[in-house]
């Protein structure tokens, strides 16, 4: 065996900090309650009026809770190629506002 084989082999492995794995495994984490959420708002949240403005309100909060678990995937997948282009931690972190900004909705729905 060539000991210049385990030092490539270790220079390849990426390294995921602490700050970044925290933020990784918490939106991780929060895909479980996911189909709480979307059981919710598909049939225990009825629009308030049929105003228009409530229909869309409603549609909205529907489409951004179907589409957090593929804005949690895109912001690891982000994150990751982050890391390998090294990038800092600040930067990996970043992508993980989309699928925050996707649940900030929830409590814009019901103080409005």
């Amino acid at each position: 065996m060539n000991p210049t084989d385990d030092t490539d082999q270790l220079e390849d492995l990426e390294v995921e900090t602490a700050p970044v794995r925290a933020v990784r495994l918490t939106f991780m984490g929060s895909l479980g309650f996911w189909p709480l959420f979307l059981f919710a708002t598909s049939f225990m949240l009825p629009a308030v009026g049929k105003a228009a403005a409530a229909v869309l309100e409603r549609r909205v909060l529907v489409d951004s809770t179907w589409l957090y678990p593929v804005a949690v995937l895109l912001a690891w997948y982000l994150c990751k190629r982050g890391k390998q282009r090294g990038s800092t931690d600040l930067v990996c972190i970043l992508p993980y506002v989309i699928p925050a900004l996707f649940a900030c909705y929830w409590p814009v729905y019901f103080l409005l």
